[in-house]
């Protein structure tokens, strides 16, 4: 999962930089969404949706950066190079219900958010087929940010442990693990404030 090396990523003044070029504690051009705590895990984002929500723009502080490869990912509207598997911001232009979506449930004619915190909508879709290099970034605070103009979440699908965030290097060709929400542990076992597992900020 991730946006391919080279796209750009806003920062809070709205200049911009290539992703692999940002560094830790950047703050980057996010945003609140009413009816979503910070930090919510992008698990919980997809199950939330609702009418125009209000949404106001915020700061968010890079933690780090992780890397992957994929062997397909789809270019939406020629600008935003993304894994089919990313979770990005979208609107239903028929009832105004807006959700988290996977990209590769995507289609022309549905609305994305930009950061002139506007809709646009989607009128190109194409998937590529190339192995190429995946950058993700976690942020502190809200987990959401702008790629080449999209707002997308940090969609890592557990940023609680280390065993976790290399669960999704090692092992997501057999399928994500799961979270258990109720608990805040994922199928590993490993309880989110579990001092000898949890990532560092």
């Amino acid at each position: 999962m991730g946006v391919i090396e080279g796209t750009y990523i806003t920062l809070t003044n709205y200049t911009k930089k290539k992703i692999e070029d940002l560094e830790r504690g950047e703050k980057l051009l996010s945003c609140k969404i009413e009816g979503l705590e910070p930090m919510s895990h992008s698990n919980i984002a997809m199950s939330w949706t609702k009418k125009d929500p209000t949404i106001l723009k915020e700061e968010s502080p890079i933690k780090y950066t992780s890397t992957n490869s994929v062997a397909i990912y789809r270019i939406i509207n020629n600008k935003l190079k993304i894994s089919l598997d990313h979770v990005i911001f979208t609107k239903d232009g028929e009832t105004d219900e807006c959700s988290w979506n996977n990209v590769k449930s995507l289609r022309r004619g549905d609305l994305i958010f930009n950061e002139s915190y506007e809709f646009e909508e989607i009128t190109s879709l194409k998937k590529i087929k190339e192995g190429v290099s995946m950058v993700v970034l976690s942020l502190s605070g809200y987990p959401y940010y702008f790629a080449n103009g999209y707002l997308i979440h940090n969609s890592v699908p557990c940023e609680n442990c280390d065993f976790c965030h290399w669960w999704q290097q090692i092992f997501t060709p057999f399928g994500p693990h799961t979270w258990n929400e109720s608990i805040e542990t994922c199928h590993g076992g490993h309880a989110a404030g579990d001092s000898t597992t949890q990532k560092s900020a």
